[in-house]
Formats: C-alpha cells, structure tokens, sequence
C-alpha cells in the first residue's frame, strides 16, 4: 500500500513541473491535460458543465508511451464506479419495488457512496500518478512517486503553501 505525496499551492500560481514523465520520469515528449476534482459532491454532479466555463486545468508533462497508461489509470477509476453504481441502482430498483418513495430517496445518498468505492478503494492501495484537488483558494496537487514529488517541491517552493514534506 502506497501513499500519495501531497502539495499545496495558491490557486492562481502556475505550478511549474520537472522535465520528466509523471509516469515513468524519463525525459517528456508530450503534455497531456487534466481538469483538477473537488471535494465538493454537487459540483462533481455538474462537472461537464463546470468544465465549459473554465474549471481550472493542469498540463503535465508526460511522454507519449505513457499517456495511454495514464489516461486508462484516471478514466478507468472513473468508468469502474460508474458501472459500480449502475449495477447498484439497478439492483436497487430491482428489490425495492415494494418499498416505501421516502426509503427509496434516503438509498440515494447511500448509493452515491456506494458507487464511489472502487475509486476510494484503488486510490487507497495504488494512488494515481498524478491528481489534483482544486479548493476555493488552493490547489492540492497529489504525486505518487516521492522523487517526482521532491523535484516539483523544489522547482515550486516559495509558493508552497502545505507539504507532506514538511511533516518529515
């Protein structure tokens, strides 16, 4: 089990990132961009729309190898809850039928919970490469590997605002 190295920066500083894939930290050919996530569970709901008018996106440098690796590692998580949870409805409505409207709105909290841990589950045991969390004035930029990790610490300290860094 492996633990994510967390970094926190001001929410309008340009993060600069080493000259290495995030994935394997060979030299980089290529970016790829990510839109970063939040904590909040109704703006996760609109995400699509949020998107359209500007969500804060990350270009990370990447080589071209590995771009498929990481994508499949950040779309896979995403599209296993996503059939997580329609298994879960669907099983639902399935066995509930009898039940009462009000029980039935009271499952659907439990329900986004439900479909929520295959992401918390494979997060927890292999952390993704690289995430970011956006936060109303901060940005919590979260790597795997702990040499990558040091290398955007360094290229970024005087903006730094938290760092597992600085808990060692």
């Amino acid at each position: 089990m492996t633990q994510s190295i967390e970094i926190v920066l001001p929410k309008d500083v340009e993060p600069a990132f080493p000259d290495q894939c995030i994935v394997c930290c060979a030299p980089p050919n290529s970016t790829t961009k990510i839109f970063a996530q939040t904590y909040n569970p109704f703006l996760n709901l609109f995400m699509p729309i949020v998107i359209l008018f500007g969500w804060l996106q990350i270009e990370i440098p990447i080589c071209s190898s590995c771009k498929l690796v990481f994508k499949a590692q950040r779309w896979g998580l995403v599209f296993a809850s996503f059939l997580f949870g329609a298994f879960a409805a669907y099983w639902l409505l399935q066995n509930f039928n009898e039940f009462s409207l009000v029980l039935k709105i009271m499952s659907i909290p439990c329900l986004f919970l439900f479909a929520g841990l295959p992401h918390a589950l494979a997060a927890f045991i292999s952390p993704p490469y690289f995430d970011a969390t956006a936060l109303s004035n901060k940005v919590e930029y979260e790597f795997a590997k702990i040499d990558y990790a040091s290398k955007f610490h360094l290229l970024n300290e005087s903006h730094i605002l938290d760092s597992d860094f600085y808990e060692q």
